[in-house]
């Protein structure tokens, strides 16, 4: 939120709440659609191996688009 203008912090708080509840919803209903036909527990290893693969690239993601920390400017008095 503290990418957002003041006056917009409601709406983008919302988008964001809304965004993570669709990626919920949208990737609870694939698991379904993938694992509704599997026979056994080894033949998720594959999903389970993608998913990591994906959280990975998510993390660089994040990594790399977030700005970076805003130096603090000292007063040059000591506290």
């Amino acid at each position: 939120m503290s990418l957002a203008p003041p006056d917009l912090t409601g709406l983008a708080s919302a988008v964001t709440v809304v965004m993570r509840q669709g990626g919920f919803a949208v990737g609870i209903a694939v698991l379904g659609a993938v694992l509704h036909n599997q026979g056994s527990a080894i033949s998720y290893v594959w999903l389970f191996s993608a998913a990591a693969v994906a959280s990975a690239a998510g993390l660089v993601a994040a990594l790399v688009l977030l700005p970076a920390p805003a130096e603090k400017k000292f007063s040059g008095l000591d506290s």
